[in-house]
């Protein structure tokens, strides 16, 4: 996806909630990942509440939000009229402090820009492997998406799921998640890709190197049609 698909849509999103009188809630479980204040910190985003979760909980179960202080104030206990909030992933003391030193003793704002450096860097080799194919790989920072179409789609070509949602080739990208699992790299069938910051850069490397392989020995089958 483009990087100005993103801004395009939640500048969409942002001036449709303020002409409306409605909150900009974004939903960060995934995309908090994608540097040191997440992705609203990547485009410039200034939202009223934003969903946090996965890895923030330090391996174990999380979720929370957070926003502007006069909203979350009618959560106040101390209010008489406070709304009560409960929840399963909350208020786990092992959670909590697994979360707490993950995010300021591990995966630090240096961190952070580094992973996503890498993500970017990764993806810009995939698609390189993979240019002349009906595959190709969308995404930012470490989060990426492996596509494999019908008809050769590009990344600039897919702006959203709506736009790849009838072009899938499941039976390719099958294919594609078994040779790269029978080559020691786990990804999730659909083709998402969440990069770990303990990964290598040989192992990244050696990916890169598989994807390519794969393109020599099926470039029959991967060919675009004209």
């Amino acid at each position: 996806m483009r990087y100005s698909s993103y801004v395009d849509n939640c500048g969409f999103t942002l001036a449709n909630t303020l002409q409306h009188g409605a909150l900009f809630i974004l939903d960060e479980v995934m995309t908090s990942r994608l540097g040191p204040a997440g992705l609203k910190g990547v485009l410039g985003l200034k939202p009223d509440l934003v969903a946090l979760g996965k890895y923030l909980g330090g391996g174990m179960p999380f979720g929370a939000f957070g926003g502007r202080a006069d909203i979350l104030n009618v959560y106040d206990p101390r209010a008489a009229s406070s709304l009560a909030h409960s929840g399963t992933f909350q208020n786990n003391a092992l959670m909590l402090n697994a979360g707490w030193t993950g995010a300021s003793e591990v995966y630090t704002a240096e961190a952070a820009v580094k992973l996503n450096r890498k993500g970017d860097e990764l993806r810009v080799a995939l698609n390189k492997a993979l240019k002349g194919t009906r595959m190709c790989v969308t995404g930012l920072g470490s989060l990426m998406c492996v596509h494999a179409t019908k008809v050769g789609l590009r990344p600039d070509d897919i702006t959203c799921k709506d736009d790849i949602s009838t072009d899938e080739d499941m039976s390719l990208k099958k294919l594609f998640w078994l040779e790269m699992l029978q080559a020691g790299f786990w990804m999730q069938l659909r083709g998402s890709v969440a990069l770990n910051m303990q990964l290598p850069d040989g192992v990244i490397d050696s990916f890169v190197q598989e994807v390519t392989k794969f393109c020599d020995r099926h470039r029959d089958l991967l060919v675009i049609p004209n």
